[in-house]
C-alpha cells in the first residue's frame, strides 16, 4: 500500500481569481483555465497518479515562489488544487468525510518558477 503520494504543480492562481462574472453568467477565468491546462500538463510529466483508495487523507501544500513571486494569503491556493486532486480522480472527493487536515506552508527556498509540491497521506 502507497503510504504517500506526491505531485509537483505549478502554484495556482488566487482563488479570488478563480471566476469572473458578466452577461449573468460565472465562468472561469482565462488565469484559472491556463493553469488547470499546465497543471494537467505536470500531472501528465509526471506519469499520472493512481487514485487514492484510503480515506480519511491528510493533503500537505508546500509552496515555493520562483523568481516572480509576489507575497499572497496562503489559504487562496488550497481550493484551486483540492479542486484539480479531485477532477484528476486522484481523490474521490474534497469534503471532510475525506480529507480531515490540509497544512499550507510556505517555503523560503526559491525555485525556477512558482510551484507548489502535494503530499497526500493519511489522516
Amino acid at each position: 500500500m502507497v503510504k504517500q503520494l506526491e505531485i509537483w504543480l505549478p502554484a495556482p492562481p488566487s482563488v479570488n481569481n478563480m471566476y469572473r462574472s458578466g452577461r449573468g453568467r460565472v465562468f472561469r477565468s482565462t488565469g484559472y483555465k491556463r493553469w488547470q491546462q499546465e497543471a494537467d500538463i505536470a500531472f501528465l510529466q509526471a506519469g499520472g497518479l493512481r487514485p487514492w483508495r484510503v480515506y480519511p487523507v491528510c493533503v500537505e501544500i508546500d509552496l515555493f515562489p520562483g523568481p516572480q513571486y509576489r507575497s499572497r494569503d496562503l489559504d487562496n491556493c488550497v481550493k484551486p488544487l483540492l479542486d484539480f486532486l479531485v477532477y484528476r480522480e486522484i481523490l474521490a472527493d474534497d469534503n471532510t468525510e475525506h480529507i480531515r487536515r490540509v497544512v499550507v506552508q510556505f517555503q523560503q527556498e526559491r525555485l525556477q518558477s512558482n510551484q507548489v509540491r502535494l503530499r497526500i497521506r493519511k489522516a
